[in-house]
């Protein structure tokens, strides 16, 4: 290996992103972050996830939906908010800057 180039296992990964806290959940959290962080912007922050119209555009079972935004809002990128029809709730999402600063020490 040439010294000048550090293989990656070699380099120290600053915490500047939500990826290895995500890769943590499993299963489509991560997928289904980014989903809702890109649909809240376009809402002031808010994310309405009905698991029935998710789940087939991930190509899973609505129970993996909901487990997965559970896991969210346990680890904190997700705030539940409401409850609403069939099988959606309606979630803040956090961006990973205001995760950080919920939860210094984590990332």
């Amino acid at each position: 290996m040439n010294p000048a180039k550090p293989g990656f296992s070699e380099v120290l990964l600053p915490c500047d992103g939500p990826e290895r806290r995500l890769a943590k959940l499993g299963g489509y959290a991560q997928a289904i972050y980014l989903l809702a962080l890109r649909e809240s912007k376009q809402s002031g922050g808010w994310f309405c996830e009905p698991a029935h119209k998710i789940a087939p555009y991930f190509g899973c079972l609505e129970v993996s939906v909901q487990r997965n935004c559970r896991a969210l809002v346990e680890a904190g990128f997700f705030e539940k908010v409401r409850k609403t029809g069939r099988s959606g709730v309606v979630y803040r999402v956090l961006s990973y800057e205001e995760w950080a600063e919920k939860n210094p020490g984590q990332c």
